[in-house]
Order: C-alpha cells, then sequence, then structure tokens
C-alpha cells in the first residue's frame, strides 16, 4: 500500500484476521452441510419413510398382541404390520454367539423380531429366508452379513450357533442352539457414528417374554397417514383402553439422532454470517481510507488515461492480496477442525479440494465487491478536483 506505517500494517493484520475467521466459518459449514446431507441421503438398508412406531405394547399378551396386529394390518392405509423389541436408532442388547464347534465367541447386538419384521422394514434378505410362521423358528436365527464375516462361516444357511446367554436358555445351565436359516443385508442399527457390527435377530417367541412385543411398528400407504393414525388409535384404545396412545414416526426419530450436528450447523452459519459482516465492514474502512491516501496518484492516473477498470483494479488487488493470506492461514485450521469433526462417524465424506476453493471464491468475491464500492466511487471522481485539493 502506499500508505505506510504502524497503523497500516495493524489495519491489515485486523483485515488478515478477521478474512481467517471468516474463512474457516465458511469451509466448517460446508463440511457439517455436506456431512448431514450425506446422513440424510445414505442408503441405511431399510426404508424409514412412512414407518410409525407404537409404544407401550407389552400389556396385551400374546395372543392380544396377535390379533391386535392382525386388525391393524386389515386397515385400509397400512401396507405392513410388525413386532420387536426396538429400533433402528435405539438401544440393543448384547448378545454373543459360537459357531458350533468353535471356541471363540462373536459378540455382537440382539434384537427380538416377529414373522413379519423384515418386509415391513423392506430389509433384504440376501441369503436363505426370513422368519415365517410357516416353520417352527423358534430355535431359529437370523445374522446380519456383519455376524457373517466376523464368524467367518463361508455358507452360514443351515449352521449352528451356540448361546450361553441365559434369557435365551430355559436352564441356566444348558445351552441353546440356534440354526441360522437367513442372511439380512447389512443395514444401519445405529447411527452412522457406528460401524455396522454383528446383529443378531432373535423370534419372538424365544425370549424375554414369549410372543410379547414391547413395540409395534406399522408402514403406512401414502396419502392419508392421520386418517390411518386416528384408525390405529381407535383399535389401540379397545385392546389397551388404559394404556396411552404413543406413536413416533421412524424418519423422525432418525432424524434425532443428529439433533447436535443440525444445531451445530445452525450456529456455524449464524456465525458465518456475522463474521463475514465484520469482515466486510473492517475492509470497508480500511478501502475508505487507503482511496483518500491516494487521492492524488488517482487523479493523476485519470488524467494520464487510466480507465475506471484501471483504476478499480489497482485499489482492489492489493485487498485480494490481504484475503489471500487469510485463505492461507485459515485454511489448514479449517481442514485439520473438519477432520476432526468427521473422525466422529463411521461413515462420512470425504475433505475435498473444492471445498476450500469454494470458500476461498466466496470469500474473494465478497472482498472484491465491498472494495469495489470504494474503489468504484474512487475512479469516478472528477480527477481536476482531487489534483485542485492537493
Amino acid at each position: 500500500f502506499s500508505a505506510s506505517g504502524k497503523g497500516t500494517v495493524l489495519r491489515n493484520s485486523l483485515v488478515v484476521f478477521q478474512f481467517a475467521i471468516s474463512a474457516f466459518l465458511i469451509i466448517a459449514t460446508i463440511v457439517v452441510y455436506r456431512q448431514l446431507e450425506f446422513i440424510q441421503n445414505k442408503e441405511l438398508g431399510f426404508d424409514k419413510e412412512h414407518l410409525v412406531t407404537l409404544t407401550g405394547a407389552f400389556g396385551m399378551g400374546p395372543q392380544k398382541s396377535k390379533t391386535f396386529k392382525e386388525r391393524v394390518a386389515a386397515l385400509p392405509g397400512v401396507a405392513a404390520v410388525s413386532g420387536c423389541n426396538t429400533q433402528p436408532g435405539d438401544n440393543y442388547f448384547g448378545i454373543s454367539f459360537r459357531p458350533q464347534g468353535a471356541n471363540e465367541m462373536t459378540t455382537g447386538s440382539g434384537m427380538i423380531i416377529d414373522d413379519g419384521y423384515i418386509e415391513c422394514m423392506e430389509m433384504e434378505i440376501v441369503e436363505g429366508r426370513s422368519f415365517s410362521e410357516d416353520f417352527m423358528d423358534t430355535l431359529s436365527i437370523v445374522v446380519n452379513e456383519a455376524a457373517v464375516r466376523e464368524m467367518e462361516l463361508d455358507d452360514p444357511i443351515g449352521k449352528t450357533v451356540v448361546s450361553n446367554d441365559q434369557f435365551l436358555n430355559p436352564n441356566p445351565d444348558e445351552q441353546s442352539n440356534y440354526t441360522i436359516v437367513g442372511v439380512v443385508k447389512d443395514f444401519h442399527f445405529q447411527s452412522l457414528h457406528q460401524i455396522i457390527s454383528p446383529l443378531f435377530l432373535i423370534h419372538n417367541q424365544r425370549s424375554f417374554t414369549p410372543g410379547v412385543d414391547g413395540l409395534i411398528t406399522v408402514r403406512m400407504k401414502p396419502p392419508n397417514f392421520q386418517e390411518t393414525i386416528n384408525d390405529i388409535e381407535g383399535l389401540w384404545k379397545q385392546f389397551q383402553p388404559d394404556q396411552p396412545f404413543n406413536y413416533d414416526f421412524m424418519d423422525s426419530d432418525w432424524a434425532a439422532l443428529y439433533e447436535s450436528e443440525m444445531n451445530a450447523r445452525r450456529v456455524l452459519s449464524v456465525f458465518a454470517i456475522i463474521a463475514i459482516f465484520i469482515a466486510c465492514m473492517g475492509l470497508l474502512g480500511l478501502a475508505a481510507y487507503i482511496t483518500q491516501q491516494r487521492t492524488k496518484e488517482i487523479g493523476i492516473r485519470k488524467v494520464l488515461g487510466a480507465t475506471t477498470e484501471n483504476i478499480v483494479t489497482l485499489l482492489s488487488k492489493d485487498f485480494l492480496k490481504l484475503v489471500g493470506i487469510a485463505l492461507i492461514f485459515a485454511s489448514p485450521i479449517a481442514w485439520w477442525f473438519g477432520k476432526e469433526w468427521l473422525a466422529d462417524f463411521a461413515y462420512r465424506i470425504n475433505l475435498d479440494w473444492w471445498i476450500f476453493a469454494v470458500a476461498g471464491v466466496v470469500a474473494v468475491a465478497i472482498a472484491f465487491f465491498t472494495v469495489s464500492y470504494q474503489s468504484i466511487r474512487a475512479a469516478l471522481a472528477n480527477p481536476i478536483h482531487s489534483l485542485k485539493d492537493e
């Protein structure tokens, strides 16, 4: 810059600092936004749309629960009904199995489901079959692909696995032998913070309270959702008059798993806007100061034939250098922040170079348009007045 001294150095340093913060916040906002978009659009291995979960079904008892599900399934707005003890995104109990003849146990998560659960959730069976009332499945088990890999089973269908868990065994001193009848394609039964681990699906006739479902899952047909919910509530009051009717939408519950990330995106967006505004005010003030210091120079250049574009370029390039320096400082810090934040997710986006390029283009564009106001104003001024004042 033409103006020199400690004051100018301080002003330049403040501009660099302010734009470095702005660039950091822009990059961080883009990273968080893209990760949330990735989470929302990633294939989960089941269809979470149009699913409603009814809680508090334990009090029905086995026969009443079965009848209730049959009545709900007969409603015109219902596509499928199933029972289970938990849902994707909720807590799972730990359980261990080992292939018969092996010594090493494989510990994973356990889930209790009925005959129609896999179909209701629209999961994919990659080998064998799901549970069916056509078979006696109390000693059958369905596992996910992660469990097959962990137990190193080449041909899992028909293989026997052994459990020592007491709640699965009528006699605590005995082991229960289960036959694998199906392998379900890996699905995300926990948030994307967690890698897909071994999962063992137990038939609801062989568990805590045989035949009773803690949760009932209903897949509804669009578009009359509220009407269908009202019909289900009517049936619920017939079967559970003393139990309140509570339901949750699966897609809302799944979104709630990432509430902290959603809040982070909102906070970062607000702070990015504030930081950009403050940086622009600082840059605008510095541009006004420098333009005033170079009034005579601008007047002479115009008399000698400099165009408006020449003057704008002359006054803008030094400010854009400051923004470039800010980006150099901000980018590695933002990269480190993004890497550390994304490390909390087992499934995440890549920190692509274009994220930093976009942040750079945005920062440069904001700086250019901010400086252009003063630059164009100076370039359009009558050079005679500026030379006369000097």
